[in-house]
């Protein structure tokens, strides 16, 4: 039994025990899923004991989703360890991001600080390493985004 109760009747995992399904879903083991990661990551919970909830839940799944249901609870220790810190680079490309953006001004003006700031954010890409490039790349669809907005003749610029 889970010692810190949400409410009356519940449990931080949701119904109590006595409540217990006789079948749980795909949707609901990832709601296990993710609230184990969640309680571990931030917690500090043990990833062992989290583990033996989740598989007490397999057998109650459908046979078609309990192989992948295994892999996933195998993989908690490792899918609960926090990211790591964004690199310079990828700060810095955010920072480029989040000042155009923000940019203000006539069409032209935002459409050219706009097309700046995604050469910046991909100079910086291919200065990344490559398992680092894609993601740096790929801020500039937000960008790509606001650009082709600017073609709205209906779209006002603050």
């Amino acid at each position: 039994m889970d010692d810190h109760p949400t409410q009356s009747g519940q449990s931080r995992y949701g119904s109590a025990v006595d409540d217990a399904p006789t079948v749980v879903t795909l949707a609901e083991f990832n709601l296990q899923m993710n609230t184990a990661r969640a309680i571990v990551r931030e917690e500090g919970f043990d990833p062992a004991s989290e583990q033996s909830r989740l598989r007490d839940l397999v057998p109650l799944m459908p046979e078609a989703h309990r192989a992948a249901a295994m892999r996933l609870i195998e993989r908690l220790p490792e899918l609960s360890t926090p990211p790591p810190p964004p690199s310079p680079l990828m700060l810095e490309a955010m920072r480029i991001q989040a000042e155009a953006a923000g940019a203000r001004g006539s069409r032209d003006e935002v459409r050219s600080a706009l097309e700046a700031a995604r050469s910046k954010i991909w100079e910086l890409a291919d200065r990344a390493p490559k398992d680092e490039a894609a993601e740096i790349r790929g801020l500039t669809r937000t960008l790509d985004h606001l650009h082709d907005a600017t073609d709205d003749p209906f779209w006002t610029f603050p």
